[in-house]
């Protein structure tokens, strides 16, 4: 993970605090919004922002499903990084599935934040949503930028998708802080447990968790219903990654997302959910966590998982909350 201290880059953050004169603390994210509101600095205009996102994060997975799933590839233009991270972080290439960075001549991402802060302090992360207008980086938060492209640019789609219906804000907030606290973010506290017990205590929770949803999932075909939502969305990048990653990498083998009836054909059938399988690239996933040589270290990259997605799936209308709701 590259590390900017008042600008200066650091390849991780041992060697930052080496470097750094005072205490190391990481600055929050860029929070800015998007809004029509009078007054306000980033309005939705179309062909102003430009998204940068990683094929293997899952945290850029979710903007990338949103995006796709909304059809704003003509709203807002995407680079896509390297899938391996090198010593100064997130590179951009030509690299076939790579889409170069088209909109600052930058090589790496650290130089896209150094643009938009020079004294930023903070992790160098996708994904990053940056304002062509100004030159600078208006949110790094995936929650933040799902919701302002779902909320802020209804103007430029045509789908009447509607991932974050207002009536149902309350219940996507529970089911969102749920699958963050337990699965997105559950994966990562079993794999970097530091000792037994908090492992023991990460798994337990994690999958007491998946069991919670199996079951919950038997009476229902979404998260909400039947239409799919942004918490479908949000569990849905974890789960793709679970048997191929989650599973044997972070430690988390007391079962796979296979072996749970419910989990495994809401997760096929979103796969299935038009335009989401485009957004999924195995190989870039695979590299982009086999690549992290603290992990690692001979940075031997495993075959894809051979996962039949598509097999033995009843195909259902799809359906989704609309405008006319």
């Amino acid at each position: 993970m590259a590390i900017l201290i008042r600008g200066n880059l650091y390849s991780n953050l041992e060697q930052a605090k080496a470097h750094s004169k005072t205490f190391y603390r990481e600055r929050s994210y860029f929070n800015h919004q998007i809004s029509n509101i009078a007054g306000a600095e980033f309005t939705p205009d179309a062909d102003r922002y430009h998204l940068y996102l990683g094929y293997g994060d899952p945290w850029s997975h979710r903007v990338l499903i949103t995006y796709t799933l909304l059809k704003l590839q003509d709203v807002i233009s995407l680079s896509v990084v390297d899938p391996c991270l090198t010593d100064k972080g997130w590179k951009f290439s030509d690299k076939k599935g790579c889409r170069p960075n088209n909109v600052n001549d930058c090589d790496y991402l650290y130089q896209i934040y150094q643009l938009s802060e020079p004294e930023f302090t903070g992790n160098v992360s996708v994904p990053v949503l940056w304002d062509k207008y100004t030159n600078q980086i208006v949110n790094t938060e995936s929650h933040d930028i799902m919701r302002l492209l779902n909320t802020q640019f209804t103007e430029y789609t045509a789908t009447g998708l509607i991932l974050y219906p207002q009536a149902r804000a309350e219940e996507i907030k529970r089911f969102n802080e749920f699958i963050f606290e337990n699965i997105n973010n559950g994966v990562y506290k079993a794999g970097f447990a530091p000792n037994q017990t908090l492992y023991s205590q990460s798994i337990e929770s994690l999958f007491s968790s998946l069991e919670e949803l199996n079951e919950y999932l038997s009476q229902s075909r979404y998260l909400l219903g039947s239409h799919l939502t942004e918490p479908d969305i949000r569990l849905f990048a974890s789960l793709i990654r679970f048997d191929s990653i989650y599973y044997p990498y972070m430690k988390c083998n007391r079962k796979r997302i296979q072996e749970y009836s419910n989990l495994w054909l809401y997760t096929k059938d979103i796969y299935n959910f038009p335009g989401i399988k485009e957004t999924i690239c195995f190989d870039f996933i695979m590299q982009t966590y086999y690549g992290l040589k603290y992990l690692n270290p001979l940075k031997i990259i495993p075959e894809p998982p051979s996962i039949q997605f598509d097999d033995d799936i009843e195909f259902f209308q799809f359906e989704f909350y609309s405008s006319s709701f």
